[in-house]
């Protein structure tokens, strides 16, 4: 079975009966695969709602909607995984924690962080800011099968929650990611010992280069914060971000081409030749050279160097910047840049801006955008 069938599935629900008048909170149902409960079961990779589970839904959704402030800080489950409690933090209110249900027994739970769950990421949610943080330092970072499965399951879940709606990707310590875990993948692979088959290698390579297609077709900006080396695989999670910004120590390759294999790996061939010309960017996949940051601003592939001391303030700051905007202009942005590099003509282009145009037009969101300005104070955006 895999990890993530193994990973208990949450929903989101209110407590029935309860007065809200006082407090706010949820209530949260946690079943594992192939188990029932209360809203429906866990079935493959998803849960599979019942009439109960499906109007909570529709519910949560709404709530998510117009309550944009509630922030999830921790949550309890208890032992047998089958039901839980969650503590909330409404920032809109004093800043205390509020709680429903059995809070007063919380000690007899088992206590969990829902955004650390994973041994080879750091997630720390704020807001509407995600920071992802590629959390092997004492490997630099380096791709290992269980980084690429915790990525995925990441990644899936930005799919479906939009209520995060930045995404600062960095790695821990003093690396980016120093690409494919070579140590791992010669340790007794079937790879390695010449035992696997195409097919399998096929299944395990594209199993990679889906983290680079997630990032780009995910409504999320991304912005990758690269501080030290970047290579390879790290290399190519760099490039598929939207927005790339350096420390002085960054320096990226693109590795592959320098241990036998192809230099075009992971996406790499579609996104370098774009972001800086098809003479560099051959120039870097046919030697293997690294690009330090000074040239890499040079050449437009990263849009500002700083100070290592100061790169995760800069990324957040620029996080801020987009966070300050619509989110549905935000995803139509992304989505309108990802078609247009490939756009045929210009008309093509044009149409897509036109049809994003007149969709953000329909919503509430720039009716108070305009008020906003007229008013000359912050716009309060609801994604409606």
């Amino acid at each position: 079975m895999s990890k993530d069938l193994d990973r208990p599935q949450r929903k989101l629900i209110r407590l029935p009966n309860y007065d809200y008048s006082q407090s706010s909170g949820y209530f949260v149902t946690v079943c594992t695969y192939g188990r029932e409960c209360l809203f429906g079961t866990v079935a493959e990779d998803r849960m599979v709602l019942n009439d109960a589970g499906r109007m909570v839904e529709r519910w949560w959704l709404e709530l998510q909607r117009k309550f944009t402030t509630v922030e999830v800080v921790t949550h309890v489950v208890m032992p047998n995984h089958l039901h839980g409690i969650i503590l909330i933090r409404d920032s809109a209110s004093v800043g205390a924690d509020l709680c429903i249900g059995p809070c007063d027994n919380t000690q007899n739970y088992e206590v969990k962080t829902p955004m650390n769950q994973y041994d080879t990421l750091d997630l720390r949610r704020d807001g509407g800011l995600l920071w992802l943080v590629l959390n092997r330092p004492q490997a630099l970072n380096a791709l290992s099968r269980q980084l690429v499965d915790d990525l995925h399951d990441v990644l899936n879940m930005l799919h479906d929650d939009q209520s995060i709606r930045v995404v600062i990707l960095r790695g821990a310590g003093r690396a980016f990611c120093a690409g494919l875990d070579l140590k791992e993948t010669s340790a007794g692979s079937s790879a390695a010992s010449g035992r696997e088959t195409v097919a399998q290698g096929l299944r395990d390579q594209r199993r990679i280069a889906e983290l680079a297609i997630k990032i780009h077709r995910l409504p999320q900006p991304f912005i990758a914060a690269v501080n030290g080396p970047a290579s390879g695989g790290g290399f190519a999670l760099a490039l598929a971000s939207d927005i790339r910004i350096a420390s002085e120590t960054a320096r990226m390759n693109a590795a592959f081409i320098r241990i036998g294999l192809s230099a075009c790996d992971v996406g790499v061939s579609y996104f370098l030749p774009r972001i800086v010309g098809s003479s560099i960017a051959s120039e870097l996949l046919l030697t293997g050279d690294f690009i330090d940051a000074q040239r890499a601003l040079a050449t437009g592939l990263v849009s500002r160097v700083v100070p290592e001391a100061e790169l995760d303030h800069v990324a957040e700051e620029m996080a801020r910047k987009i966070l300050r905007n619509s989110p549905l202009g935000v995803r139509l942005t992304k989505e309108c840049l990802r078609y247009s590099v490939d756009a045929p003509t210009l008309e093509a282009a044009i149409a897509m801006e036109d049809r994003n145009q007149i969709l953000t037009t329909r919503t509430n969101d720039v009716k108070e955008g305009i008020a906003a300005f007229l008013e000359k104070r912050e716009p309060r955006y609801e994604d409606a």
